[in-house]
């Protein structure tokens, strides 16, 4: 791989994660009582975060030009690439069958949106639930220190 692919995937990757986080600090600071950053913080703020992505979806404005057309770039951003890699994978599996259900437009909708946007809303919310826990317990143990 590519060393500037490599280090441009990096800093999606914090990009991403500064968004998520960002997000747990405003609804901690405007829709929370407690004072803490909580793990639910983050799952939510991630869960906006994709759902707002899914319906930005049809507009089209977050298409790369051909040959990358079939890529919504915003799913490298809040779930991951390895999740975004993983969505696009079960989607891969689903397309013959995609295909024939649905007319060519909706299963590309359902392909490249719905599936990886799904695939990162259920595992990514794991995914920020557990880092939100980590967060906690690693606060914790520094209030103490």
């Amino acid at each position: 791989m590519n060393i500037f692919a490599l280090i441009v995937l990096i800093i999606i990757g914090f990009v991403g994660a500064g968004l998520v986080i960002a997000g747990a600090l405003l609804i901690r600071r405007f829709f929370s009582t407690d004072s803490r950053l909580l793990p639910r913080h983050f799952v939510i703020s991630h869960s906006l975060i994709i759902l707002t992505f899914m319906a930005l979806a049809p507009t089209g404005i977050f298409y790369g030009p051909e040959p990358v057309d079939d890529i919504y770039g915003l799913y490298l951003l809040a779930p991951g690439i390895h999740l975004f890699w993983l969505g696009e994978q079960i989607s891969w599996v689903c397309s013959p069958g995609l295909f024939k259900m649905f007319s060519n437009h909706e299963a590309s909708m359902i392909g490249i949106v719905i599936i990886p946007g799904l695939t990162g809303l259920i595992l990514g919310g794991i995914q920020w639930f557990l880092l939100g826990c980590l967060f906690q317990k690693l606060s914790k143990h520094s209030r103490r220190s």
